[in-house]
This record gives C-alpha cells, structure tokens and sequence, in this order.
C-alpha cells in the first residue's frame, strides 16, 4: 500500500487539507521536472562552451609559454644584479634592517615596561672592560 492509498486521520477530517497537500505534491514535481531539464541544458550547454573555448584557451596557454620563454634570461639577469648588488651592499642593508626591527620593537613596547627593556638592554650592549695586550716594558721577574 503505497501512502497515498493509506487513510490518513487528518486528512479525513479536512479534506480542504488534503486537496491543498496534493496540489503541493504535484506543484513540487512539476519543480522537479523543470530543474532536471535546466540542468540538462545547461550542462549541453556548458560542454558545448568548452569545446568552442578549448582552441583559444590553447592559443593564450602557448601565448603564454612564449612569453615565459622570453622573459627567463632577463629575470635570470635581474636575480644575478640583485644578488651582487645584496653582497656589495649587504652592510647598509644590514644596518637599515636593525635599525626598522630596533624602532618597531620599541613602538610595541608599552610605556610602563620600556625602561626595564632599556636596562636590559644597556647592560647587554655593555662593552668588555678595555685592556692592555701590548707587552710589558719590564718582563716579570721569576724566582730564580
């Protein structure tokens, strides 16, 4: 017995109600039926766009390889004069990247805690106490 040959209570009852769900169950298909054509041609209709955009989706691709093909020994040129033009500079560059990280480090430091990063920092900066590596004028007498 299929549910639409078994008694339903309420429907009984208010036969408006079942004739109102029988006009959704036959609105609902008639849905369906038109969403599977939709989707039937869209789908031939995509597939037909695809073949038809493949040859120039192939000719930009080619396109593309030329141009790479073309642009590698200027990119390769650029990377060797970045690359001496870093080791001939690599001081400056050095210091101007301490100098950035040393000033954002301290903007992010809170105003309470900077003179205690300040001590810290001061006595590792602190430099070894000087001496005197000369030799001595008089050499060190022994116990002999």
């Amino acid at each position: 017995m299929s549910s639409e040959d078994q008694p339903n209570a309420e429907s009984d009852r208010d036969p408006r109600r079942a004739a109102r769900d029988e006009q959704l169950g036959e609105g609902a298909e008639r849905v369906g039926r038109m969403l599977g054509r939709f989707a039937r041609k869209a789908r031939a209709t995509g597939e037909e766009l695809a073949r038809e955009a493949r040859p120039e989706a192939e000719r930009l691709a080619r396109q593309a390889r030329i141009a790479a093909d073309a642009a590698r020994p200027h990119l390769e040129r650029a990377g060797r004069e970045a690359v001496k033009y870093a080791r001939e500079h690599e001081d400056e560059i050095k210091r101007a990247a301490r100098t950035g990280a040393e000033f954002t480090a301290r903007r992010a430091i809170p105003l309470p805690l900077r003179p205690i990063v300040d001590a810290v920092e001061q006595d590792r900066r602190r430099r070894p106490p000087l001496r005197d590596d000369r030799a001595p004028d008089d050499p060190p007498a022994t116990g002999a």
